[in-house]
């Protein structure tokens, strides 16, 4: 790919500084998202790239994690300043949108983004080009975009960071871990932690490794912290050897940062890692 082509979808030279809008072309704009998922009304922000950009572009779902203090707004603009529109939704119950946060319901609420950016009111807002809708998953929002997948077999694309696999514990017999876990949510309105976590439990064939038939074909993208013990590597190994064992044309991309779950460190390195990882899909 050649970055400092006029033509490039992605550019990745305005990963870490402002883009100047070209002269004549419509400026990048921040605006309302509201879409319905199961008769709830879904908000967040749309980041839309200035009209300089090749149209229709590239777009990415950025799913948040469990509802708490972790966000990764810095890294949709980022994407958004190199041709990327991206979408930050919150789920039902999370952040102000209406309903109840539950496990089925972001899974769901990520289906339906996905749809509508791909060919609903949404994606005509986005300009997007359905052939290049993307999901990327923070934490819980990892297992929520592979678990999306299943039903998106026409995503270009599933990226990951630090992504937390909802059945480990309880498949590695730690409940307990979990139920503790679920507890730390903050800023919510749920179907109730007991509820949550016996939901959990009715989902235990939804590990990282059972996504494997799903985005077997699909790009694949992954970072992780070294010193995070929240979602550590190990949660997706099984799933990182069968994608790099499969015989696929298809891009298996992971990067291993010194950081923790937060990142807090590492934020270039990852809108870096994505903005890269998208370009490079796209090509």
């Amino acid at each position: 790919m050649n970055e400092n082509s006029k033509a490039v979808r992605v550019d990745l030279r305005w990963l870490n500084q402002d883009r100047p809008c070209p002269a004549g072309a419509a400026p990048a704009q921040t605006a309302a998202l509201e879409v319905r998922s199961g008769g709830s009304r879904l908000f967040g922000a749309l980041h839309l790239p200035d009209g300089g950009y090749p149209a229709p572009v590239p777009c990415a779902v950025m799913l948040h994690g469990y509802p708490g203090t972790a966000r990764v707004d810095d890294v949709a603009q980022a994407l958004r300043r190199c041709g990327v529109a991206v979408a930050v939704p919150h789920f039902r119950g999370a952040w102000g949108s209406e309903g109840e946060y539950s496990f089925t319901h972001i899974v769901e609420d990520a289906v339906t983004l996905a749809n509508e950016v791909r060919s609903g009111e949404l994606g005509r807002v986005m300009n997007a080009d359905p052939n290049a809708v993307f999901l990327i998953g923070y934490s819980m929002g990892g297992w929520t975009a592979l678990n999306a997948a299943r039903s998106l077999p026409w995503l270009r694309g599933v990226g990951l960071l630090a992504p937390y696999d909802l059945t480990f514990h309880l498949n590695a017999g730690r409940p307990e871990t979990l139920k503790e876990l679920l507890a730390e949510g903050e800023i919510m309105c749920t179907i109730g932690i007991d509820a949550l976590f016996e939901q959990a439990c009715s989902l235990k064939d939804r590990s990282f490794a059972a996504a494997f038939d799903a985005v077997k074909d699909m790009n694949v993208a992954a970072v992780f912290g070294s010193r995070d013990d929240v979602a550590p590597q190990a949660m997706m190994e099984v799933l990182l050897q069968k994608l790099e064992a499969r015989s696929s044309s298809a891009l298996c991309r992971t990067s291993v940062l010194s950081d923790d779950h937060s990142f807090s460190s590492s934020r270039f390195a990852v809108s870096r890692f994505f903005a890269r990882f998208i370009a490079e899909a796209l090509n």
